[in-house]
């Protein structure tokens, strides 16, 4: 939703967002430091992350009161599953706190309650010191990684406002590391 062409993220595809990228076209501009990582659900499994996926994947379609199946391999409904891996990187990797637009908009058209399972796949205290994932709770943004460990998964719902406070500002990003805070999602995305 941010420039990238449907065909391109349906593949193994990465892109470094930097700044206000401004979102599916609307006049939301949501500024963030990340690198995301599209994983296609498929033989090919670079990473070993497929079968993982999935299984997030029906968690998500479990919450939601669908088939376990539900757009995991193929496409249903007119919806597929974009698995991706963002990284952000030590030295400022960050997401502002957002609430979700154009999901919430396309999954209402379809009358569907959907929730957001994020697989966390780094540690907080061991891969990154400060930061993480955040999430709006009782009027404060919780930084919910203190509360998780490695291989969890945290869900919210589309309505939550949440995000990712900086990873490490007070260490120097270095491009070419793979240090800092990950996490794995399983988003529904509408097919074109």
């Amino acid at each position: 939703c941010t420039g990238e062409r449907p065909e391109e993220v349906r593949d193994y595809f990465m892109k470094m967002s930097i700044g206000q990228g401004n979102h599916s076209g609307h006049d939301i501009n949501r500024g963030r430091f990340l690198r995301t990582v599209y994983v296609p659900l498929d033989e090919r499994d670079e990473f070993q992350l497929v079968d993982i996926f999935k299984n997030v994947a029906r968690v998500r379609n479990l919450l939601m009161s669908k088939d376990l199946e539900f757009a995991v391999e193929q496409p249903a409904e007119g919806f597929w599953t974009a698995a991706r891996i963002h990284h952000f990187p030590l030295g400022g990797g960050f997401m502002v706190p957002h609430r979700d637009t154009l999901l919430p908009s396309l999954l209402d058209e379809a009358q569907y309650e959907y929730f957001q399972p994020v697989l966390v796949m780094s540690k907080k205290s061991v891969d990154y010191e400060k930061g993480g994932g955040v999430a709006l709770i009782d009027d404060q943004l919780v930084e919910y990684e203190d509360f998780c460990d490695f291989g969890d998964v945290a869900i919210y719902n589309v309505n939550t406002i949440h995000g990712v406070n900086e990873v490490d500002l007070h260490r120097p990003f270095v491009q070419r590391s793979a240090a800092g805070r990950y996490s794995g999602l399983v988003t529904l995305y509408k097919e074109m």
